[in-house]
């Protein structure tokens, strides 16, 4: 099956009169629980939201770390797929960013407590930071950001250099800091 073009679904919307456009989202939303989801984001206060986004970070925690607060082998395949779930139903960018920027500084700081991490680690974190970044500009939010994300990138005693360094790099290239 081909994917729909957006500019096709845009066509097809148009020709809808209002009534009908209703019908087809309260239709979406009785079979498609990511719908579902997304709907009960946009409805939810920013305090139920905040609730929401809280349990994701706890999902991607519970990623580096055992209850007991011992470092776990992290699995980046299951990191991603936590952080899709929630940018598939998330309405705020602020809170996909936030997510994203939570995900990196648990690498960080696990990587700083136990004297680094695997390259693929690195990488994934690298990546997620990247993604946070370019979040950020699309959605000229640099101001409410920069700040933590130059927190981010400071070099730790304990990490690799060149991970500190890219990360520097990526703060010069996308926030100018």
């Amino acid at each position: 099956m081909a994917k729909l073009k957006l500019s096709d679904f845009k066509k097809f919307v148009s020709q809808m009169s209002g009534d009908e456009a209703k019908e087809e989202l309260i239709k979406l939303a009785g079979k498609i629980s990511q719908v579902q989801d997304y709907y009960a984001q946009e409805l939810m206060s920013p305090q139920d939201r905040r609730v929401v986004l809280d349990s994701y970070k706890k999902k991607i925690y519970n990623q580096f770390w055992t209850r007991g607060g011992n470092p776990r082998n992290t699995s980046n395949a299951e990191v991603r797929k936590i952080i899709t779930e929630f940018e598939k139903i998330s309405v705020m960018p602020t809170e996909v960013i936030e997510l994203l920027l939570y995900r990196v500084d648990l690498a960080i700081d696990q990587a700083n407590q136990f004297g680094g991490l695997p390259d693929n680690d690195y990488n994934a974190a690298l990546n997620a930071y990247e993604k946070a970044l370019k979040i950020i500009v699309k959605e000229h939010l640099e101001s409410q950001f920069a700040n933590q994300c130059e927190e981010i990138a400071k070099f730790r005693d304990n990490m690799d250099y060149w991970v500190m360094e890219q990360m520097q790099e990526l703060n010069s290239s996308y926030l100018n800091i």
